[in-house]
């Protein structure tokens, strides 16, 4: 069953190579040829061509998320130490840096056949991403996610679009140690027509069910994103 790639990137401040790096978008048309390109590097190296997408976080500009799949964990590891992945890291040497990176099991998906197909439609197609997630302690895992099921449905009604999400496998890569993926985390993709729609589904009815997650969350961060490009667009050069 596929797994699902998060990636968190963050952009250097202006450098004698990205001297156009700004405060409102530090996001130059060097890097972003160069993730872009990156994509379709990812793409290739699986051999379902599963599409990868650059999001841009709305609440700072300078953090990216590169989302994808991979036919397994073991795959994805496998491409880490090649010579087409220290390419790309190389390219990006003193500008870009990887924060942190982890794998999801997408388990809010109808059947295992569209698991890709409807994690994609949201990251794909929403004007706006919210990247919620949730650390739970072990012994709530069951608990949570049979109350974010029974809640799930008033969140896809308010947003007009089903949310997608599932617990994380496996180790977070490169966190510092206040993140280094201890315990349980649900990962969660929901789309919005804009992030202050997303804000007002805290005041609305709907949420007081969704809220029932509450007792078995220990964490909880919650990002809005942008979709920037994706390696299901063509690459250009220049």
């Amino acid at each position: 069953m596929p797994v699902l790639e998060i990636a968190l990137l963050h952009i250097r401040s202006a450098t004698s190579e990205s001297p156009s790096t700004s405060v409102d978008n530090p996001l130059t048309p060097y890097i972003k040829q160069a993730l872009h390109h990156a994509l379709h590097v990812l793409r290739a190296t699986t051999p379902e061509r599963y599409t990868f997408t650059l999001l841009q976080q709305h609440e700072d500009p300078s953090y990216l998320y590169i989302v994808g799949f991979w036919s397994s964990v073991e795959a994805h590891e496998a491409f880490l130490p090649s010579e087409e992945n220290k390419g790309l890291l190389s390219s990006l040497e003193g500008q870009v840096d990887v924060e942190w990176m982890y794998h999801a099991q997408i388990a809010t998906s109808t059947s295992k056949d569209t698991i890709v197909s409807d994690a994609s439609s949201v990251i794909e197609e929403a004007p706006v991403i919210a990247i919620g997630r949730h650390g739970v302690e072990g012994a709530n895992k069951a608990a949570f996610e049979e109350a974010w099921r029974a809640g799930s449905g008033g969140l896809a009604s308010f947003s007009g679009r089903s949310p997608v999400g599932g617990w994380r496998v496996g180790r977070v890569y490169g966190a510092k140690k206040e993140d280094a993926g201890e315990g349980e985390e649900w990962l969660l993709f929901s789309g919005w027509d804009a992030v202050e729609k997303h804000s007002e589904f805290a005041a609305s009815d709907a949420f007081k069910e969704y809220s029932k997650i509450k007792p078995y969350v220990a964490t909880f961060d919650v990002r809005h994103a942008r979709k920037v490009t994706s390696s299901a667009e063509k690459e250009t050069s220049g």
